[in-house]
């Protein structure tokens, strides 16, 4: 379970992340914040399940974090996919 693991260990020493859990605001949230703090800079977060008809929880979070959170301001989504995409 993802909001309850220690990730502690990879802080810092990831070039490529790959979101793809629970589909829920939460999860989508707690999830991304473990990304960013596991993700070098320089390195790359992947989102998938971008999309509001199937998963509205990560369609929400990723739109709050890209309106309201500076460190997000360049995610953007890959037209025609489910995929959303930041560097660090």
């Amino acid at each position: 379970d993802s909001a309850t693991f220690d990730f502690s260990p990879y802080f810092g020493r990831v070039d490529l992340m790959f979101i793809d859990g629970s589909h829920s605001l939460e999860y989508a949230l707690s999830d991304t914040e473990a990304a960013w703090r596991m993700v070098r800079p320089g390195g790359l977060i992947v989102w998938h399940d971008y999309d509001s008809r199937w998963w509205p929880g990560v369609t929400r979070a990723l739109n709050q974090l890209q309106s309201g959170d500076p460190r997000f301001g360049a995610l953007r989504h890959i037209a025609n996919t489910s995929l959303c995409l930041q560097t660090r």
